[in-house]
C-alpha cells in the first residue's frame, strides 16, 4: 500500500498531471475499436468538452504509451502506426501572428512547429531504445542513427550529431526563435518549410530501420482553438493534403468555432478530408462501467489490489470487460464504497431531520391556511406514509385543492391517486424543504449513482467528487488500510458534493475571456431556478432549463448568441433539440440545460425534467444587462411566484448565491 493519502490519487484529475506514458493508467471505452486514431488512414477532429479526457485519449495514441516500459515485450506490430502528442505553447504561439510579424509569421510558424516535433522524433528515438523491443540489432542501429548532411547547415552545426541527441539542439533554436520573437528584426534565427523537412528526416533517417520502414506517423494536435486563424489555415492545408507518412490530426474543445479555411480557395470538410470523434458520444452508453473501472484502477493502485484482472489500457481485454458478471461486479465495488440514498430512504433521513421536520409542518399548516381550512394540520401527515405526507404539504398549497377531498384519499389511504403526484415531486417536494436552510444539502446528491448523473460523462468532475469525498472520510478516518469495508458515509458525501459544486462555479472566472460573464450567467440562472425550487405548491418542479420564448437568439442577439456559444464550449450549459414544446407559441428550437454540476450548491434538481421560457428581455436581463436590470428580473418572479419575498424592498446582497433563503 502507498504511504501517500488515498485522497492524493484522485486528485490527479488533468492529464498534465501524469506522465506521458498511461500504459495501465488509461482505460480504453468499451466501443473503442471504432475510435482507434492509428487506425484511420485520414485525418480525425476530437471534439469533446472540458474534462472528458482528450489529452488522454490522444497521448494513448503516442509513442511514450506505446513504447512503455510497463509491457513485458513491444511487439514489431506496434511500430506500423505511432502518435506525437504536440500541444502549442498559448504564450509563444499567440506572438506568431500576422499583426504582430507581418509576412514573417508563417516561417516563424513553421519554425516553431519543425523544432517542436523534431524535438518529439528525438525523444521517440531515446524512447525506442529504452523499450522492451526484442531486437537488439534494430536497438543498437537506433542509438547510431544520427541526422542528416543537410541538417549540419540548417542547423550550423559543425560535427554530425545523433538522432537522440536533436532534442538538445531544438531546444537552443527554440530558445533563439523565443528571444527573436520579443524584438523581430531582420529573418528568425531559423528557416525551413516544417513538414516538408519532417517528410525528409522520415523518409532518410527513420526508414533507416526496418520496423520503422513503412511507419505512418500520426501527429495530434491538441488544445487547437488556442491557435491563431492564420495558423489553423496553414494546419488545416496540411490536413487537406496529408501523405504518407504523415497525418496531421486536430483536438479542440467541442462548440468552439474553429476555420475550416485552408491556403487555397478550398476548406477542409467532413468525411472528405478528415472524420470526427466526439468523445462524449463515445462514453455515453458506457459511462457507468467507464466510470467505475477509472475509480477501482486507481484504488487498487493504492491497496495493491487485485479485485481487477484486466489490463484497462489493453484494447485486447475490451471482448473480457464486456462480460455482464464482469462489469455488475465492478459497479457493485465501487457503489458500496459511495454509497447512495433512494428517493425513499432520503424521505426517511428528511423525517429524522427535526428541523426540516418542523418545517413540514409548517408547510402543510401554511397550506391549511391558504385554502382556509380549519382542519388540523397532523391529520395530514403519517409517519408510516411519510412520501405522501409530503406530497400533501404542496398539495395544500395548490389553488384547485380540496383540503377535504386530500384528507379522504389520504386516509383511506389511496395508493393509485397519490402514484403520480408522488413520481412527479416527490424529489421536488424534497428539495423544497432542504433549500429552507442555507447549511443543509439534501443527501439525494450523494453516492456514486448521482456522481454519474451529475458529472454528465465529465470524467474530471467524476473524480473530483471521490476526491473531496475521501479527503471528508480521511479527516475522521487517519487510516485507510485496505479496500474491503472501505465505506465512505452519505453524510461525508453530500458536504463533498457541495464543496465541489461550489468550488467549479468559483472556477468559472477563469474559462476564457468570457469567464466572470458566464460564473455571472450561471448564479443568475441558479437563482432564478431556486426561485422556482422554493415554490410551496411545486406546481412546475424541478425547473433547470429554459428556452427562448416566440425568437431565435442567434437571428436576434449577436452579444447574447455569442455567451451563449461560450457556455456550450465550457460546458455550463447544455444545447438540446427542444422536443417539448408546452404551447403553440412555443416554437424555440433549442433548449437549454444548465450543467447538474452546479445543482447542489443552489439546492435545485439535477434530474432533466422542466424548463422555462424566457422572453427576450428576460433572457437579455440575465445574460447582458446589468445587476440592477435582473434585480427587477429576480423580483418580479419572485412575486409571480408569490413567495413572501416579492417586495422591491427586499435586501438583494449580489456577494451571496444564495440569498432570499
Amino acid at each position: 500500500m502507498n504511504n501517500t493519502k488515498l485522497s492524493t490519487i484522485f486528485a490527479k484529475n488533468r492529464a498534465e498531471e501524469l506522465p506521458d506514458d498511461i500504459w495501465n493508467k488509461y482505460v480504453l471505452p468499451l466501443n473503442y475499436e471504432d475510435s482507434n486514431l492509428l487506425s484511420f488512414s485520414k485525418s480525425t477532429v476530437v471534439k469533446g468538452g472540458r474534462g472528458s479526457g482528450k489529452t488522454m485519449f490522444l497521448k494513448y495514441h503516442c509513442y511514450p504509451t506505446i513504447f512503455s516500459k510497463n509491457k513485458s515485450e513491444l511487439l514489431e506490430s506496434e511500430l506500423s502506426d505511432i502518435g506525437i502528442y504536440w500541444r502549442p505553447d498559448t504564450d509563444f504561439s499567440n506572438m506568431i501572428i500576422e499583426n504582430y510579424l507581418g509576412d514573417k509569421w508563417k516561417v516563424a510558424f513553421n519554425a516553431y512547429i519543425g523544432l517542436s516535433i523534431f524535438s518529439e522524433f528525438s525523444k521517440l528515438i531515446t524512447s525506442f531504445i529504452a523499450s522492451n523491443y526484442k531486437n537488439k540489432n534494430h536497438i543498437n542501429l537506433a542509438k547510431e542513427l544520427i541526422i542528416p548532411d543537410d541538417f549540419k547547415e540548417l542547423f550550423k552545426l559543425d560535427d554530425r550529431i545523433k538522432v537522440t541527441d536533436f532534442d538538445t539542439v531544438c531546444q537552443k533554436y527554440r530558445s533563439q526563435l523565443n528571444d527573436w520573437l520579443n524584438y523581430p528584426e531582420g529573418k528568425p534565427p531559423i528557416i525551413f518549410g516544417a513538414k516538408e523537412k519532417l517528410l525528409y528526416f522520415i523518409n532518410t533517417v527513420l526508414s533507416v530501420i526496418d520496423p520503422f520502414k513503412d511507419t505512418i506517423f500520426h501527429i495530434f494536435i491538441d488544445e487547437f482553438e488556442n491557435l491563431a486563424k492564420e495558423q489553423q489555415i496553414l494546419i488545416n492545408s496540411w490536413i487537406k493534403h496529408s501523405q504518407s507518412p504523415i497525418i496531421f490530426h486536430i483536438a479542440y474543445k467541442k462548440h468552439y468555432k474553429v476555420t475550416s479555411d485552408t491556403l487555397s480557395d478550398e476548406q477542409i470538410v467532413d468525411v472528405n478530408d478528415y472524420r470526427i470523434i466526439d468523445l462524449e458520444k463515445l462514453y455515453e452508453d458506457n459511462f457507468e462501467i467507464l466510470a467505475s473501472e477509472i475509480i477501482l484502477s486507481k484504488l487498487n493502485s493504492y491497496f495493491d489490489n487485485k479485485q481487477q484482472i484486466y489490463n484497462l489500457s489493453d484494447i485486447k481485454s475490451i471482448r473480457d470487460r464486456r462480460d455482464s458478471k464482469y462489469q455488475n461486479k465492478t459497479k457493485t465495488i465501487v457503489k458500496n464504497i459511495f454509497p447512495s440514498l433512494s428517493i425513499s430512504e432520503t424521505v426517511v433521513k428528511l423525517f429524522e431531520d427535526n428541523a426540516l421536520y418542523k418545517k413540514l409542518e409548517k408547510l402543510i399548516q401554511d397550506g391549511i391556511k391558504f385554502q382556509n381550512s380549519s382542519l388540523d394540520y397532523s391529520l395530514f401527515i403519517d409517519l408510516d406514509r411519510k412520501e405522501e405526507s409530503l406530497i400533501n404539504g404542496i398539495l395544500l398549497n395548490r389553488d384547485r385543492t380540496n383540503p377535504d377531498e386530500l384528507l379522504k384519499h389520504f386516509q383511506e389511504k389511496d395508493i393509485s391517486y397519490y402514484k403520480e403526484l408522488i413520481n412527479n415531486n416527490l424529489l421536488g417536494s424534497i428539495l423544497l424543504l432542504y433549500t429552507s436552510y442555507q447549511n443543509k444539502t439534501s443527501p439525494y446528491y450523494a453516492g456514486f449513482e448521482r456522481f454519474i448523473m451529475l458529472s454528465q460523462n465529465n470524467i474530471r468532475y467524476l473524480l473530483e467528487f471521490c476526491h473531496q469525498s475521501i479527503i471528508e472520510y480521511e479527516r475522521i478516518n487517519a487510516n485507510i488500510t485496505k479496500i474491503e469495508n472501505f465505506i465512505i458515509p452519505f453524510e461525508l458525501q453530500t458536504k463533498a458534493v457541495r464543496n465541489t459544486s461550489k468550488t467549479q462555479i468559483d472556477k468559472i472566472a477563469n474559462l476564457g475571456k468570457y469567464g466572470k460573464d458566464l460564473q455571472k450567467i450561471v448564479i443568475r440562472l441558479g437563482k432564478i431556478f431556486l426561485l422556482s425550487q422554493k415554490r410551496n405548491a411545486q406546481s412546475m418542479a424541478e425547473i433547470n432549463q429554459f428556452t427562448s420564448k416566440g425568437y431565435e437568439i442567434s437571428s436576434r442577439d449577436k452579444d447574447g448568441d455569442e455567451l451563449i456559444n461560450e457556455c456550450k464550449v465550457w460546458g455550463i450549459l447544455k444545447e438540446e433539440n427542444n422536443n417539448k414544446q408546452t404551447t403553440d407559441k412555443d416554437n424555440a428550437r433549442y433548449l437549454y440545460i444548465l450543467h447538474p454540476i452546479f445543482a447542489p450548491y443552489f439546492g435545485i434538481s439535477h434530474r432533466k425534467q422542466r424548463k422555462i421560457d424566457l422572453t427576450y428581455e428576460e433572457f437579455k436581463n440575465i445574460f447582458i444587462d446589468e445587476e440592477e436590470k435582473y434585480q427587477e428580473l429576480y423580483c418580479n418572479y419572485s412575486s409571480k411566484w408569490k413567495l413572501n419575498n416579492s417586495s422591491k424592498n427586499s435586501i438583494y446582497n449580489t456577494n451571496s448565491l444564495l440569498d432570499f433563503i
